[in-house]
């Protein structure tokens, strides 16, 4: 059969390095259908790689000997240059002692197996189509007459001192009285069959491609299964057995089952109004959002408590859960470090509730590399002076920290821009019409929204 195509392969590997280094956001459409599906083989031989760039010989190679070349190898590159469509052909490959060429005489024509005609007969009558294998065959038995006997033979009869042209002119009639008799012998054995009744059952060859086929595709559909309980053990952080209806909207994993309402990613600027709109959408909705707890390493401000607005942990606890991969995302802000860790995503999937995650910039880029298959919401101040004057009403964080808070906002304002990141931005200028943009993007459904705990 034919080598095997590893180029898909290749491109796949240079994407993986592409995400990895960030260069591209977002894997590509066929990421993981080509991960999927193993390398195929290719029926026709590559072209063979040749180095066209100039170059001088180096000293060490001024008296290297020359390549040994062989008659073969110039009647092989005549012959397929010109039946190319023999490379084409599947073959059978039986396993032998390797030593089975030696018996083999290309004296013999390759057509020796079909009479010869008739002595006196007129050249209309050609070749008759009858075969007689004769002693002669008996001693070429196992010979394949294919593209490379006509090299031998060719080969062969140069070697009788026949010219070129000449000896390749009788190993290709010879070897196309051969082909004719066994499309021809063929052709009538179909007639007789269908006129009697019978039919063919499938060859050595296609039986040999049947099975194979059969084996690739228990490879493949054992390689979906694998795949599918992959993604189904990574998405078990979020996903449930229902969903918890009033017209939220569900996500759909690859069996085609709803799951849990997709969960939601609020991110935007400290003090761009993040925790007022969480804090309202939950009480007005206290049985179908949830928001999970972030860790964070920075102390507690005012009435906040551990395990409520956040888990308040040290840095030496924080890098021990990065180091077990227990975070969904987490980043450095500031002097703080700051995650979703798997377990908060867990706790709220299991009380069958919406998901609520509050995340800054880079927690969104590492959100969006996963198979959370979150909706993104982007709350934006009306300016930056704005959101100066908001970070110190709140009189809580050093000079310095609102100084780094302020570019910060900088940077994940123009990362807002970039199409397709956020699926809603809401710009925090009005509370109340803030909020109404806010509350209709988390719950879809105007009767859901009529029917809210006040």
């Amino acid at each position: 059969m034919g080598r095997y195509d590893f180029a898909p392969q290749r491109v796949h590997a240079h994407a993986t390095q592409l995400l990895a280094h960030k260069r591209i956001a977002n894997p590509p459409p066929w990421y993981n259908i080509i991960a999927a599906v193993p390398p195929a083989e290719r029926l026709t031989r590559p072209p063979l790689q040749r180095n066209q760039r100039p170059g001088g010989k180096k000293a060490s190679r001024l008296f290297k000997p020359l390549r040994l070349q062989y008659e073969e190898d110039r009647l092989r590159w005549d012959y397929f240059n010109d039946h190319p469509w023999e490379l084409a052909k599947p073959r059978v490959v039986l396993e032998d002692d390797g030593r089975d060429a030696e018996k083999w005489d290309w004296s013999i024509p390759l057509d020796h197996a079909l009479n010869r005609p008739k002595s006196g007969a007129t050249s209309d009558e050609g070749v008759r189509l009858d075969l007689e294998w004769d002693g002669i065959h008996a001693k070429q038995a196992g010979r394949p007459i294919n593209g490379e006997a006509v090299v031998q033979r060719t080969n062969d009869l140069l070697n009788s001192g026949i010219p070129s042209s000449h000896a390749s002119t009788i190993a290709l009639a010879e070897f196309a009285r051969h082909q004719h008799y066994w499309e021809t012998s063929l052709r009538v054995a179909r007639e007789e069959a269908l006129a009697t009744g019978a039919f063919f059952g499938p060859g050595p060859l296609e039986i040999g491609m049947m099975l194979e086929d059969r084996q690739y595709d228990g490879w493949k559909q054992w390689a979906e299964k694998e795949i599918v309980a992959l993604k189904q053990l990574q998405g078990s952080a979020y996903t449930g057995q229902g969903i918890d209806g009033g017209g939220q909207e569900a996500a759909l994993d690859d069996g085609g089952t709803l799951s849990q309402p997709r969960p939601i990613v609020v991110s935007g600027p400290s003090g761009g109004g993040k925790s007022t709109m969480i804090t309202r959408l939950r009480k007005h909705y206290p049985d179908r959002f949830s928001l999970s707890i972030s860790h964070t390493t920075r102390a507690p401000r005012g009435t906040e408590k551990n395990g409520v607005e956040y888990n308040f942990v040290t840095k030496a606890d924080f890098k021990k859960l990065v180091d077990e991969n227990g975070f969904i995302e987490h980043a450095q802000f500031g002097s703080n470090l700051y995650g979703t860790s798997v377990q908060a995503v867990k706790d709220v999937a299991e009380k069958g509730q919406t998901c609520v995650l509050d995340i800054e910039m880079e927690g969104v880029k590492q959100v969006k590399k996963t198979d959370l298959n979150a909706r993104f919401l982007f709350l934006q101040p009306p300016s930056v002076d704005v959101l100066e004057k908001r970070l110190r009403g709140r009189d809580t964080d050093k000079e310095e920290e609102i100084q780094q808070r302020l570019k910060q906002a900088e940077k994940e304002i123009e990362y807002a821009k970039t199409p397709g990141v956020h699926d809603k931005i809401i710009v925090n200028d009005e509370l109340e019409k803030a909020w109404a943009e806010f509350e209709a993007f988390c719950v879809p459904d105007e009767k859901d929204r009529a029917s809210r705990n006040p």
